[in-house]
């Protein structure tokens, strides 16, 4: 990967602002609308991802990294066996691509990583098919903001004397767009955990705008993640 420039490193109230403008759209907005039955939750987990190019090398390896995602849920019942599915969320999105670039004069073989940072708020209508209406799917978007971009490369130079390690720790959030648009697809069931509710989710994300500012990159890329996500409602 190879990009132009360096970017500045900027600082942390973009978080801070994202994060309070979607605790009033749950917390205020949503009660006011007149949803008496609003259902309060948190939920986290794990959250398997990778990127995908437009356009790859020939020694590329792309692979998958696992990470961190939480974040709060509102259930909001609408009508009958649908309810509307949403809340603020941390979710980190990113790959490992191991690449070796062959016999030559020079030869460049190990690993980068990009990693990107966002909060983000899915909006999933949800669906319970079942009498019990324990099980439950949902599809729907997801908007993500994002906080922070970095890259990460680790590699080994041969040039036919004594193999050099190079390593490089960059901060690209410069280099990203601002916005990521992805539509969500999961499953869940729901059990009794004492006197709250807790909730077992499995859900596909597939990134549907690319992520890469024009120009700073060889290849334009989207977001992939497969998450396991476990959660209490009260």
């Amino acid at each position: 990967m190879k990009r132009e420039g360096h970017p500045s490193i900027e600082g942390t109230s973009s978080l801070a602002l994202v994060t309070v403008l979607c605790t009033i759209l749950c917390l205020v907005v949503v009660p006011a609308l007149g949803f008496a039955r609003v259902r309060l939750g948190v939920e986290a987990g794990v959250n398997l991802s990778t990127l995908r190019y437009d356009d790859e090398l020939p020694p590329w390896d792309p692979g998958w990294q696992a990470s961190f995602a939480g974040g709060t849920n509102f259930e909001i019942p609408l009508v009958d066996r649908f309810s509307l599915m949403t809340g603020p969320r941390y979710v980190r999105q990113g790959n490992r691509v191991k690449y070796d670039t062959g016999p030559g004069s020079v030869r460049q073989v190990g690993e980068f990583r990009v990693v990107q940072d966002y909060v983000s708020l899915p909006i999933l209508l949800a669906f319970r098919p079942l009498p019990s209406r324990r099980f439950f799917v949902s599809l729907g978007p997801e908007i993500a903001y994002l906080l922070s971009g970095r890259l990460v490369v680790e590699e080994t130079l041969f040039t036919g004397g004594v193999p050099e390690e190079r390593s490089e720790y960059a901060d690209i959030e410069d280099d990203l767009k601002k916005t990521n648009l992805s539509l969500d697809f999961g499953g869940g069931l729901e059990f009794s955990l004492e006197k709250h509710i807790g909730v077992l989710q499995l859900r596909y994300t597939h990134g549907v705008s690319g992520v890469a500012e024009k120009d700073r990159w060889f290849s334009d890329w989207k977001t992939r993640g497969i998450e396991g996500l476990l959660g209490v409602r009260w």
